[in-house]
């Protein structure tokens, strides 16, 4: 129950995280958190959170983040996570590559 109420906040939180100025060193420890949250959750919620994650336009503002993440590109990771939730390691280095792409 409590992660129906907090879930999305923390998915946000931690995609906000991730594709921030976060140290490169914080990136699988976030990725492995993220990881979590959306494996204990059911599909349909995960997948929702996700969504609304990687299309929140605040976490992508414009310059060099939005250009390296379009909108299309979002959709293609939002797919991609979650299509991966129960392969734990290709979720973790997908979360981490978009790291890398955010802050390149």
């Amino acid at each position: 129950l409590e992660l129906e109420r907090a879930g999305g906040g923390c998915v946000r939180e931690l995609v906000q995280a991730l594709v921030g100025p976060a140290a490169s060193s914080r990136r699988p420890g976030l990725a492995e958190c993220l990881h979590v949250v959306c494996a204990a959750a059911p599909a349909e919620r995960a997948n929702a959170w996700l969504g609304a994650a990687l299309a929140d336009e605040a976490l992508f503002p414009a310059g060099a983040a939005a250009q390296r993440l379009p909108m299309d590109e979002r959709r293609r990771v939002h797919a991609a996570l979650c299509a991966l939730v129960a392969q734990r390691p290709r979720f973790k280095a997908l979360a981490v590559d978009l790291a890398k792409i955010a802050n390149a």
